[in-house]
């Protein structure tokens, strides 16, 4: 499968339903600015409008995130970040 990044997929999938950007950011409670940014790939939903977006389109956050590697990559910074900040939180912890 080629990848997608999310921004990409979203507006596929709007233009595929052949709803207007005005139309989801009013199913999602968004302004049309959030839905640009994110077609555009300079932002990302959060996961509650993920999962909105999931009902709107048909589709699953798993699909969301298995087609933009961009987007796993993130994630996995963000887990990593969350596993040394707790390593560390931990050590400081033992050592007082």
């Amino acid at each position: 499968m080629n990848e997608l990044r999310l921004g990409n997929q979203l507006q596929k999938l709007r233009e595929e339903k052949k709803i207007s950007e005005e139309e989801v950011a009013k199913q999602v409670g968004v302004s049309v600015q959030h839905i640009h940014k994110w077609e555009n790939n300079q932002s990302y939903p959060d996961i509650q409008h993920l999962l909105k977006l999931g009902d709107i389109y048909e589709t699953t956050i798993d699909e969301f995130i298995k087609n933009d590697i961009a987007l796993q990559n993130r994630i996995n910074i963000c887990e990593e970040e969350k596993k040394t900040t707790m390593k560390c939180f931990t050590q400081v912890f033992i050592l007082e």
